[in-house]
């Protein structure tokens, strides 16, 4: 059964679903409240990690009607694109994709899901989200929402809706820096993780608990190669930056081996990340692990985890 309650974790994004005079694209800038038709005017979300509101381009919105089991569809994967300061949802006459009324005396459910669409990411009118990231998909952040049990008496004005996003993901980063004793330049021969999980499948139940709604069926254990440079003493860069990863458990075999060479000396050693004060990759946190080089090693300097916000790399986005 849905409840009726509604989520509010880590990425507000004002989400608005106006009973509006018109459907059609050309009339948006205009709207009114006559007609009783569902439209948009909200952000969306961009291919990439999300800072603010202004990174967003598109979303793709479910929706049904009904109660206990009944229920109607209304939207399948309808997409929204951002036209300047208005959202335009993409009617292409299929069923799922055209103009729609609100049902008086009716409760509906709304679902969102940011970054994964075409067949990547479906919704049962159940409200059971799936969406399945491939390895390649380290720089596309995913974000979810939900509003259920939506409804108006005959003759009240429908009010816009708002969804609250959570980010699904981890965001991961390494930094490493030249000490600022070094003579000459640090060249970096190697930055590899290794033991991690970067493809999968998601299974949301937005009905349960925290813990017991989320589940991810992983791919394969795989690797990711951070870029290499030449670093002079003082300096830093982040060979590893905003790595979006599902979140995991990190074992023994989640490792960070990092090499670099000075005046032709070269130094290379393999760090076991849950050695750091954390051993899981929670969704909606970020994670920024700090090494120095220096002419007799590398040594880890400390990590770094916060939640993502809008000042600083994500997360509690707040629009309208």
């Amino acid at each position: 059964m849905r409840t009726g309650h509604f989520m509010t974790y880590t990425c507000s994004l004002a989400f608005l679903l106006a009973a509006l005079s018109s459907c059609s694209k050309e009339e948006m800038a205009s709207p009114s409240t006559d007609d009783g038709c569902i439209r948009f005017a909200s952000p969306g979300v961009s291919r990439s990690i999300i800072n603010s509101a202004a990174d967003m381009t598109d979303f793709h919105v479910w929706a049904w009607y009904g109660t206990d089991g009944a229920f109607t569809p209304v939207f399948d994967e309808l997409r929204l694109d951002k036209n300047q300061n208005t959202w335009t949802p993409d009617y292409t006459g299929e069923e799922g994709k055209k103009p729609q009324y609100w049902k008086f005396d009716t409760p509906y459910h709304f679902y969102a899901v940011s970054g994964y669409s075409d067949g990547n990411a479906e919704v049962s009118n159940e409200g059971i989200i799936t969406v399945t990231i491939n390895d390649n998909d380290t720089d596309n952040d995913l974000l979810t929402a939900y509003q259920e049990n939506i409804s108006y008496a005959s003759g009240e004005e429908p009010q816009p809706v708002s969804f609250s996003f959570r980010h699904e993901k981890a965001k991961v980063s390494v930094k490493l820096s030249a000490a600022s004793s070094l003579t000459g330049e640090a060249e970096v021969t190697q930055v590899l993780l290794n033991g991690l999980y970067k493809s999968g499948t998601l299974t949301y139940d937005p009905h349960t608990s925290e813990w017991q709604g989320q589940k991810w069926e992983y791919g394969e254990s795989t690797s990711h190669s951070g870029t290499l440079e030449s670093i002079a003493s003082g300096d830093s860069y982040y060979p590893v930056e905003n790595l979006l990863v599902p979140p995991q458990n990190l074992g023994n075999t989640t490792t960070l081996t990092i090499g670099y060479s000075i005046k032709g000396q070269s130094q290379e050693k393999t760090f076991n990340l849950n050695e750091f004060g954390s051993n899981w990759w929670t969704r909606g946190e970020g994670y920024v692990y700090s090494f120095t080089m220096r002419e007799d090693g590398i040594y880890f300097e400390g990590l770094t985890q916060d939640n993502w916000e809008e000042s600083h790399a994500g997360g509690d986005i707040n629009i309208g």
